[in-house]
């Protein structure tokens, strides 16, 4: 028996246009042997390395995606806060 992560990217928007992509870890071989499932509900598996790489790469895109939520409000409170006018 064999284990991989496979977290899945693309929200509720690319869940309704299935188009959602999981980014697995684990050995290439158990991917490959489910990979006909992740096709089901996935536009794309890609294999990001050994076990525990999928569930990373999630993180680190979601500390992307959190990173430009709180800069563009940062930026945004900014120019306000400088009278700045927002239109």
């Amino acid at each position: 028996m064999q284990s991989i992560d496979a977290p899945v990217s693309g929200g509720d928007v690319g869940a309704k246009a299935g188009r959602v992509i999981t980014m697995t870890g684990g050995d290439k071989e158990a991917i490959d042997s489910v990979r006909p499932l992740l096709g089901a509900y996935c536009f794309d598996v890609a294999h990001m390395g050994s076990a525990g790489a999928g569930q990373s790469t999630k993180l680190v895109n979601q500390m992307m995606i959190a990173n430009i939520l709180v800069g563009t409000c940062e930026a945004l409170l900014f120019g306000h806060k400088s009278g700045l006018d927002a239109s």
